[in-house]
């Protein structure tokens, strides 16, 4: 899964909108839009994007959104 795709899952995953995050961390729609769409950030932007929007979700690793989500545990029978 690739960067921004792990960006969308993750806000999706926690129910937010585009509109709600942008309006959550005091951006401009169209401007999230760009940074959850990019695959290019330099180093700098895409660390500062990660810490904003990962503070959002109350994500404490931050360095979640470069990986793809961990498949989702079998339950076990009894």
């Amino acid at each position: 899964m690739s960067f921004p795709e792990c960006r969308a899952a993750l806000r999706k995953e926690r129910g937010f909108t585009q509109q709600q995050m942008a309006d959550k961390i005091v951006m401009y729609v169209s401007q999230f839009k760009h940074y959850e769409a990019v695959t290019k950030l330099d180093e700098r932007e895409r660390d500062a994007v990660e810490t904003v929007i990962a503070s959002v979700l109350h994500m404490h690793n931050a360095k979640r959104w470069t990986q793809p989500p961990s498949p989702k545990p079998a339950r076990a029978r009894a």
